[in-house]
């Protein structure tokens, strides 16, 4: 649904409803916005179907309503003992940026971190595992809490992830994280 609103986005103006609208809501909703057509999921249970159902066969020419089904999850080619795992993919990188109290001890190291990647893709419970110095500490926890991830799937489901992170700092060169691991 989400790839099919974006699509739309590109091409219309459009509104994301709420499901959890009443009746009454949605009706208002829709004689404001005056929809040429209105996109519903095909399974939902929403009183949206209701009002859209309604809208379809309203005297406005033109108006239509549109079912989409969600795309069916592509089974597990190889489902390991834990089950199917869809890896988290990292879709926003913050690099850490050198304490600048630090830049005439010219001082470098690196900062282990281990963390959760949340749900929603955002770093969550974040604690410092070693550190060469407090300053690099603070500095990589920023970064680290900017990072986003697509979520981590189990059997179909999205579920939080414990990860370890290690941030290396020095002081004459771009300032790299290392890999999730």
């Amino acid at each position: 649904m989400a790839t099919a609103f974006l699509t739309i986005a590109c091409c219309a103006t459009s509104a994301p409803l709420n499901p959890e609208q009443t009746r009454e809501e949605f009706e208002s909703v829709m004689s404001d916005l005056q929809p040429r057509a209105l996109i519903v999921a095909a399974d939902s249970d929403s009183c949206a179907r209701t009002v859209a159902r309604r809208l379809e066969n309203a005297p406005r020419q033109g108006s239509r309503v549109v079912t989409a089904r969600a795309p069916r999850p592509r089974p597990c080619p190889n489902p390991a003992v834990g089950g199917c795992i869809g890896p988290p993919l990292k879709v926003k990188d913050v690099r850490p940026v050198y304490p600048p109290a630090l830049r005439e001890s010219a001082m470098q190291g690196t900062v282990s971190i281990e963390g959760q990647i949340g749900t929603d893709g955002r770093m969550k419970d974040m604690r410092v595992l070693s550190s060469p110095h407090p300053a690099f500490e603070r500095a990589a926890l920023d970064a680290v809490a900017e990072w986003e991830f697509t979520p981590t799937t189990l059997n179909g489901r999205v579920v939080d992830t414990r990860i370890n992170v290690s941030v290396s700092f020095a002081p004459d060169q771009s300032l790299a994280a290392a890999p999730p691991q």
